[in-house]
């Protein structure tokens, strides 16, 4: 048995480790730069359409994980409004049956307008869903689910499925490692090239984007873009 004292200096020491690595973990960017973010879409070119169109629905829509794999085709909008609409979640998965929730908050359920080849490439994607569906017939199990993004059988991914898949991505690609998370505060870091450089403005828009109820929450997240607008404007005067 260990002495009174050797077990507190022990203690103290896994409290000390577990601080200093939590310190490091905040230190690493959860999110990509321009140039990390271009290095990822051209490592998705090589991918299937299905999971190029997934993983740039986060980095590009702002979606959350569950999100996506909730997402179904009536809540695609291929017409004037051209975007995707939130009113699914599958945060997670219990003995093998999807546990589907609404979105996070009130205003998680939200309208991401999406760029023009996107869409155009969602609509490629969509006939190859169909025929793939054709091509299943009894063994389709989706039902009357049409999940944008299934597991190829038609039923929701399993809620870890595109986080294991993302890690694996980035460490056959030698890309940066930030969590599925992370992925779409990455959007951020792509909409300060061609967005208002007013920063409330750009916080504003990323703030509806991501679904954050409150305007702190997309703040503290992006304290370091506001910094970077700021030395924008500071070097345009």
């Amino acid at each position: 048995m260990f002495p009174n004292q050797w077990k507190k200096s022990i203690n103290r020491y896994y409290r000390e480790e577990q601080v200093v690595k939590a310190k490091k973990q905040r230190q690493k960017p959860n999110d990509y730069s321009e140039e990390e973010a271009q290095q990822v879409i051209d490592a998705l070119s090589q991918e299937t359409r299905k999971w190029r169109l997934l993983i740039l629905g986060s980095m590009i829509g702002g979606f959350r994980r569950g999100e996506l794999i909730g997402l179904e085709w009536h809540n695609v909008k291929f017409d004037e409004e051209k975007g995707l609409e939130v009113e699914n979640n599958i945060p997670l998965t219990k003995d093998g049956k999807a546990i589907e929730k609404g979105p996070k908050t009130i205003s998680s359920y939200r309208f991401a307008d999406m760029p023009e080849w996107y869409m155009e490439e969602l609509a490629l994607y969509k006939k190859e869903w169909e025929q793939e569906r054709k091509d299943l017939g009894s063994k389709w199990e989706g039902m009357d689910r049409e999940f944008v993004f299934h597991n190829g059988l038609g039923k929701s991914y399993y809620y870890q499925h595109p986080s294991k898949w993302w890690k694996r991505f980035c460490k056959m690609h030698n890309i940066r490692y930030i969590t599925f998370h992370g992925l779409r505060h990455s959007m951020g870091t792509l909409l300060i090239e061609d967005d208002d450089p007013n920063v409330d403005s750009l916080l504003k828009a990323i703030q509806e984007r991501l679904g954050h109820s409150r305007k702190s929450t997309t703040e503290d997240i992006y304290v370091h873009i506001t910094k970077k607008v700021k030395k924008r404007t500071d070097w345009q005067v």
